[in-house]
């Protein structure tokens, strides 16, 4: 089951187009999904590749699939270690900055909107995004846009074509092991 879901809203990152993605999920059973996900993440993380379980409430995980040396990159941009800091992450590591934002989204009654770093979204958009309050976007697909909406829609329509095709590939037999690529 989790692998399925992987494909079908983690494709993306599987292909390596995009740092992450989130992936909600019912866990009816624990224990299940808990050996489903380590075997997985055994897998994946020979291709470069992490699964980790940002949140668990109300029978529910999300999950966040990303790639830790492409987010690493990302976290070493100066603009963004400033945008992170100012939100209340200590940039000093990946895994600092990832369980930061574990926290957060724990902690919070609503969703902490600088998680659009953490998921590849640009930098300008995220900002223009929390100053707007959602508001006022030129554009919306996997995030709101407010700048560069050609080179988004692009964008978009890359991860939509991605997503179609590993769909393809996994009814087709392929396993999520084969469809990612490696780091």
């Amino acid at each position: 089951m989790l692998e399925q879901l992987l494909i079908e809203h983690g494709a993306p990152t599987l292909a390596s187009l995009k740092v992450g993605n989130l992936i909600q999920t019912a866990v009816p059973d624990e224990t299940a999904f808990e050996e489903e996900r380590i075997l997985l993440a055994k897998k994946l993380a020979a291709k470069g590749v992490s699964i980790t379980v940002l949140q668990k409430k109300d029978g529910h995980a999300l999950i966040y699939l990303y790639r830790p040396q492409a987010l690493k990159k990302l976290l070493s941009c100066p603009l963004i270690q400033s945008f992170l800091m100012k939100e209340g992450y200590a940039c000093t590591s990946l895994g600092t900055a990832v369980g930061t934002l574990r926290v957060r989204l724990n902690q919070s009654a609503g969703f902490p909107h600088e998680i659009g770093i953490f998921l590849g979204y640009p930098l300008e958009d995220v900002t223009s995004f929390i100053d707007q309050g959602g508001q006022n976007c030129v554009l919306c697909g996997c995030w709101k846009v407010y700048h560069n909406a050609c080179q988004a829609q692009k964008t978009f329509d890359k991860f939509d074509h991605c997503r179609r095709v590993y769909t393809r590939l996994y009814r087709n037999g392929w396993s999520v092991e084969r469809l990612t690529v490696a780091a």
